[in-house]
């Protein structure tokens, strides 16, 4: 079983590191566990996050997708490629939210937190299709 390591990452002070075992199995959970902390960072961004923190989080956030994509090789299924199309796009949204501050918090439109929520549910859906 290959082994691939993710980059180390410092959140808040708090040091993260992960290496997973990437098999054909292991995409959709580490898929799941992506639209898991991005549905983490919405909620905080509801909570007008400290921006500082909020955007490390979701730079981070962002690097850990780009290794999911690049595991899933070349020509991934229809399915996976629709589901990381919508990953991509909730990325991008979060980004968008990082750059909504006000005071030294993450602070959004109403109409940019009902896109986000969304496009969590799309990816959820996307998900269940793959792993179905």
């Amino acid at each position: 079983m290959p082994w691939r390591s993710a980059p180390v990452v410092v959140c808040a002070g708090v040091l993260f590191y992960w290496a997973l075992p990437v098999c054909a199995g292991d995409a959709a959970s580490e898929e799941r566990a992506w639209i898991g902390r991005a549905e983490a960072l919405v909620t905080a961004a509801k909570g007008h996050a400290e921006a500082a923190a909020f955007q490390r989080d979701v730079q981070a956030h962002r690097e850990r997708l780009r290794g999911i994509v690049r595991r899933a090789g070349p020509e991934p299924t229809p399915e996976r490629r629709q589901l990381h199309a919508s990953l991509v796009l909730l990325d991008a949204l979060l980004k968008s939210a990082s750059d909504c501050q006000q005071a030294g918090h993450v602070v959004c439109e109403a109409r940019l937190i009902r896109r986000l929520d969304a496009q969590l549910e799309a990816a959820r859906a996307q998900l269940k299709a793959v792993e179905s």
